[in-house]
C-alpha cells in the first residue's frame, strides 16, 4: 500500500523590497519569484505579529510595515490579515482538483485522496516545526479556526465533484461525499493527535496510520487478551454435623 511521503521544508526566497528592480527587463520567472518572496514576507510578518500581539491587535498596516512593503501591495496578495496568516494559495482548489484528475484510473477513490488531499490540505511544503507552530497559533484564535473550517468546506466540495467525475457521475452522490469526508476527517484527526502530543514523531506517519485504519474498514485495533482470572479459593471443609 502506498504511503504519504514526509513533508519537506521549502526554501524561503529572500524578501523583496520596493525599488530594487534592476535596469534589465525581468523574465517571467524572476517576476514570479519576486511575487512569491513578497507573499512569503507578508505571511511571515503576519504570523510573527499574531504570535506577539494576538490577532485582534494586529493590523494590515503593522503587517506591511514589518514586511517593508506598501499597504496597497498587501491587497494584491491577501484580502485580509486572517488570510495572510493562513497563506492559502489562491489556486489551491484548482490544483487539488487537477491532482485528483491526474491520478491513475486504476486507483480507488480512497487511495487517490490519500495521496492528494493530505498533501495539498495539510502537509504542503511545511516541515514539522513550521506546521506545529502554525497549528498552535490557529488553535488560540477562534477567527482562524472558523476560517480554516470554511476553507475545508470549499475544498471538500471541489474534491467530491472531482471524485464523482472519476466514477462517471455528473454530480457527487452519497459515496463521493462520504469518501471525501472520511479522508478529510483522517487528516484532521491525525493532525489533532499529533498536535496534542507536542509534535512527537513524523506527522506523515500519523496521517498514514489514519488512512490505514480507513482502508482496513475501521476494524478496531487488536486488544490484549484479558488477564487470567484468579483461581477460586479452596472451599473450607464442612464441619461435621452433631
Amino acid at each position: 500500500m502506498s504511503t504519504i511521503p514526509s513533508a519537506e521544508a521549502r526554501p524561503l526566497a529572500a524578501e523583496m523590497h520596493p525599488g530594487e528592480a534592476g535596469c534589465a527587463e525581468e523574465t517571467p520567472g524572476r517576476r514570479e519569484r519576486k511575487k512569491l518572496a513578497t507573499r512569503q514576507a507578508l505571511h511571515r510578518a503576519a504570523i510573527e505579529l499574531v504570535e506577539e500581539r494576538g490577532l485582534a491587535n494586529v493590523t494590515v498596516e503593522a503587517i506591511t510595515e514589518r514586511a517593508d512593503v506598501a499597504v496597497r501591495t498587501f491587497f494584491n496578495y491577501f484580502p485580509s490579515k486572517e488570510e495572510a496568516v493562513l497563506e492559502r494559495e489562491p489556486d489551491r482548489t484548482r490544483r487539488l482538483c487537477q491532482a485528483i484528475a491526474d491520478r491513475p484510473a486504476s486507483e480507488d477513490p480512497l487511495t487517490v485522496l490519500r495521496q492528494v488531499v493530505s498533501h495539498y490540505l495539510l502537509l504542503r511544503e511545511l516541515d514539522s516545526s513550521q506546521l506545529l507552530r502554525r497549528m498552535r497559533m490557529i488553535a488560540r484564535e477562534p477567527t482562524l479556526v472558523a476560517l480554516m473550517a470554511a476553507h475545508f468546506e470549499e475544498m471538500h466540495t471541489a474534491a467530491a465533484i472531482e471524485i464523482a467525475r472519476r466514477l462517471g457521475d455528473d454530480t457527487p452522490g452519497i459515496y463521493a461525499n462520504l469518501v471525501v469526508a472520511a479522508a478529510f476527517a483522517a487528516c484532521r484527526v491525525s493532525l489533532a493527535e499529533w498536535h496534542e502530543s507536542g509534535g512527537t514523531g513524523d506527522v506523515s506517519t500519523v496521517v498514514n496510520a489514519a488512512f490505514d485504519s480507513l482502508a482496513s474498514g475501521l476494524i478496531p485495533p487488536a486488544s490484549p487478551p484479558p488477564p487470567n482470572p484468579p483461581a477460586p479459593a479452596p472451599s473450607s471443609p464442612e464441619a461435621p454435623r452433631p
